[in-house]
């Protein structure tokens, strides 16, 4: 079972009413019933209803908070000229098994360096993040742009289950302001503490003479997550843009030095991003 939400028609007795008229029904808030979502879990924002598992705060009570933005189809902040900011937006609960590392990730963007805004996200067990003391991201301004990739590994040693919170405070009293906007946010499966720990000194050389390929190498990891030996892995992927298999290594020894080159189908012109994940007996390991 995962969490839903609930509401009901709540007509007050204290209404106006007589033999023929009753006062109109109002809609009570959503509440978050049921258990916590189990990973994977992934929302992108692409309709107004997604937020209705999620809470928001206005802490400092001026009426600009967190928002749907339409016109982006994600998450996007609203800003104050006389109280600053002092906003969160907390995730429905989520599941995490005892001995697995999870990933944590969302992608942010904001309006430009001439209107920079504050952001910190944090993780904990309560419904309330004042206390919430895992940190995911630190405060730091949000500016750029182009949407960011923000990736966080999350060690958990405990069943528990847990929210992530966004919390905006961008100080009073500046002569500019900006959103920060958020999308695509997802916790991944959990990882096996036996799985492969990621592979090191990861590098990426372009092609020669601006042919589209690319030669990525790396040294395929020598320990568990758990820091125990590793003694085999099954195969090492590489990937292009998260999703696109460039190719993979089978049986390789622990600690090789490896490559792989990506030719097929091409890296397009630009700005490509890899990574690669070993995996053994126990699963896929940690993504570099």
């Amino acid at each position: 079972m995962t969490s839903r939400d609930w509401s009901s028609d709540v007509c007050s007795s204290d209404l106006p009413k007589n033999d023929s008229f009753r006062g109109v029904p109002a809609v009570s808030n959503k509440v978050v019933l049921g258990s916590a979502f189990e990973p994977p879990y992934f929302q992108d924002f692409n309709d107004e209803n997604t937020l209705d598992l999620y809470t928001i705060l206005d802490d400092n009570k001026d009426g600009n908070t967190w928002v749907w933005n339409s016109d982006r189809q994600c998450l996007s902040t609203s800003y104050s000229d006389s109280k600053g900011s002092d906003d969160y937006i907390i995730t429905p609960p989520m599941h995490l098994s005892a001995n697995k590392v999870y990933t944590f990730s969302y992608r942010m963007s904001g309006d430009g360096e001439s209107w920079p805004e504050r952001m910190n996200v944090t993780m904990g067990s309560e419904p309330s993040p004042y206390d919430y003391s895992y940190v995911i991201m630190p405060d730091q301004e949000v500016f750029n742009q182009k949407s960011k990739l923000v990736r966080a590994y999350i060690n958990n040693v405990e069943d528990r289950n847990v929210r992530f919170a966004f919390h905006h405070d961008t100080p009073a009293g500046r002569n500019f302001y900006g959103r920060i906007y958020v999308d695509s946010v997802r916790l991944e499966s959990g990882i096996d503490y036996n799985a492969p720990d990621s592979v090191t000194s990861l590098t990426v050389k372009p092609g020669d003479k601006g042919q589209l390929s690319a030669m990525v190498s790396f040294k395929a990891p020598t320990q568990k997550i758990s820091q125990s030996p590793l003694t085999s892995i099954h195969e090492i992927r590489v990937y292009r843009s998260d999703s696109i298999l460039v190719g993979k290594v089978e049986n390789p020894v622990p600690g090789a030095v490896l490559c792989v080159e990506d030719e097929l189908g091409g890296p397009k012109l630009g700005k490509n991003v890899y990574s690669v994940v070993a995996t053994n007996e126990a699963g896929d390991g940690l993504i570099n």
